[in-house]
Order: C-alpha cells, then sequence, then structure tokens
C-alpha cells in the first residue's frame, strides 16, 4: 500500500513527545547530503524560535535534529515536520501522541517523492541557519496564496502511496482547481454558433423553460432557467482549456511548455477515474507513464520556483 517507507537500513523518523515541547528527527540520506564536504561530524546548537536546536550532520549521510522548546505546540512542531519534508524530499515518518492518551502512538507519513529539490544547498543553508530557512517555508505554508500552501500538504501525503494512479488522479486534480481559480471564464467550445446543432439545442430549452412556467408553476426556476443557457453549458467544457492556458501564461519554458499534455492528462485520468478503472484506461496511463511522471515533476518546480523566489511570472 505504501511506498518504501520501511526501509530498514536507514532511519527517517520523527517524534513529538506527549508534552508537545519538542522534536527529534533521525533522517539518513540515500547519498552524501552536502557535496564535497569533508567532515566526519557537523555538530552545532542554536537558539531557533525561542527553543534550542541541536542538529549534527554525521558522515554527510545522517541528520540528527533535535529541537527544544519552552511551550507546547504541536501545530508548530507540525509545521517544522513539513519544512524539513521538503527539505528532505523523501519518506520521513512522525510519531506522536494524542494528548493524555499515550497508548498508542498517532503516525503520519511524508514523501514529496524526489531528492532534496533545492539540491544540496538547503542542507547547507539549513546547518548555517536553521531558523532562517524553517521560517521561510513555514511562512509559505501559511501564506494562502502561496504554491505550498496549495500543493504542497496534498503531494507530500498523496505520495506515500504505492498507488500511481490514485497519485497521479489528485495530483491533476490540484492542478485542475489552481488553474479554476487563476484562469477567468474563457468561451466554451462544446456548441459554436456555427454548429449544425446550435438553433435546435437553442429552441430545445426554449421549450424546457415554457414547460417550467406553465406546467410546473410550483417549482420556483429562476435559478434554473439562469442554468439553461448555450453559454452556461459550455462553461462547463472549459476545465481543460482554463489549464492548457494557466499553464501556457508562465514566463518559464519547463511551465508553459507542460500546456502540450494537458489532453493527454486529461483522458488519462478520465479514462481510471471519471469512467470507472478500465483496462483501455490502465492501458493509457501505463503508455503515458513518463507524463505521468511529467506531472509530478511540474506540481515540485513549482515549489523550488516560489523557494528560491524565481520565475513565477506571467507572460
Amino acid at each position: 500500500m505504501y511506498r518504501n517507507l520501511f526501509d530498514k537500513t536507514k532511519k527517517r523518523f520523527a517524534y513529538i513527545p506527549e508534552d508537545y515541547k519538542s522534536l527529534v528527527v533521525h533522517y539518513d540520506f540515500s547519498v552524501s547530503a552536502i557535496f564535497f564536504n569533508k567532515e566526519k561530524v557537523i555538530k552545532k546548537e542554536f537558539k531557533c524560535f525561542d527553543g534550542i536546536l541541536n542538529i549534527e550532520l554525521v558522515n554527510n549521510k545522517k541528520i540528527i535534529f533535535k529541537f527544544k522548546t519552552g511551550e507546547e505546540n504541536l501545530h508548530f512542531l507540525y509545521k517544522i515536520i513539513l519544512a524539513l519534508a521538503f527539505i528532505f524530499g523523501k519518506n520521513l515518518h512522525l510519531q506522536y501522541y494524542a494528548k493524555n492518551f499515550s497508548y498508542y502512538p498517532l503516525d503520519q507519513y511524508f514523501n514529496l517523492n524526489t531528492h532534496s529539490p533545492v539540491s544540496s544547498k538547503i542542507l547547507r543553508d539549513l546547518m548555517e541557519n536553521p531558523e532562517k530557512v524553517l521560517r521561510r517555508i513555514i511562512n509559505f505554508i501559511e501564506d494562502e496564496e502561496s504554491y505550498f500552501n496549495k500543493f504542497f500538504p496534498t503531494l507530500v501525503k498523496v505520495n506515500v502511496f504505492s498507488y500511481q494512479e490514485i497519485i497521479f488522479a489528485v495530483e491533476f486534480g490540484i492542478l485542475e482547481k489552481e488553474a479554476s481559480k487563476k484562469v477567468a471564464k474563457i468561451e466554451g467550445k462544446i456548441f459554436n454558433s456555427d454548429s449544425d446543432n446550435f438553433k435546435e439545442l437553442n429552441c430545445f430549452l426554449d421549450e424546457v423553460k415554457k414547460i417550467l412556467t406553465n406546467k410546473y408553476p410550483n417549482i420556483d426556476g429562476d435559478m434554473l432557467k439562469g442554468k439553461l443557457s448555450i453559454e452556461q453549458i459550455n462553461i462547463k467544457g472549459t476545465t481543460k482549456e482554463k489549464i492548457k492556458k494557466f499553464l501556457s501564461s508562465f514566463n518559464n519554458k519547463n511551465i508553459s511548455e507542460c500546456s502540450k499534455y494537458v489532453d493527454t492528462w486529461w483522458n488519462i485520468r478520465n479514462g481510471i477515474i471519471v469512467h470507472g478503472t478500465t483496462n483501455e484506461g490502465l492501458k493509457l496511463f501505463n503508455e503515458n507513464n513518463h507524463l505521468v511522471s511529467r506531472l509530478h515533476e511540474l506540481l515540485v518546480y513549482f515549489l523550488l520556483l516560489e523557494y528560491n523566489d524565481n520565475l513565477l511570472k506571467l507572460k
């Protein structure tokens, strides 16, 4: 059910005691954490967030992160975990206890499904000034207008699962929701004014309105009548076009070029979710697996650019 979250060769866990005043994280990297670092151990102590942080980098492969604060604050400690999950990129397992119920731990899993998306520089920065790095990410997570706020919490949770088609559907939903918010109303193309059935559909809608008025007077049909127009029907067919317009509007090739994949993404989503998972839907999914990965890379790329204050600009 889960991705490789139980790799016994690596410790990747976080723990918050029941008093909610401290946090302990042990994280083993797959490769050297900071390139060209020749020190066996880097061990530092900081005053951080009105508390004390001890952080070690051992053999350039393991981080031990211990933070203790004077007041209980589970929500803030949880946000630190989210920030670390972004920095580390791969699997992180959190355990903590419900207040006054220390019999069974609660588990949370986080996985961005990528190695550190900001490269080793963010790890260097974390070792030099952890409060600055963590505060930066936490501010993004708390900012309702940021892509961290809109994308990251869902991305880091859904990617703990091994069902690729479910992950894809959720990730496409993230993109679809953002595009629908950012792109203004655009003209639909289901029924064009020069199509053969345009006049016939108009006549049909007029007849329905008359039936509502004459045959069903007790039904308040005013709101429904407003929906019975070609313009309103066409709006329902514009979501895919909104996604294309949203992506192509960025002055960044890695984002704008993804508009050409939207038709395929749309067909895959419909094949595996909207009409129920079918053999044809899964075949389409498997044949276009590289584009499924491209969607994930795109969403992570939004986070990378935002963290670096870089290039999230419209044309």
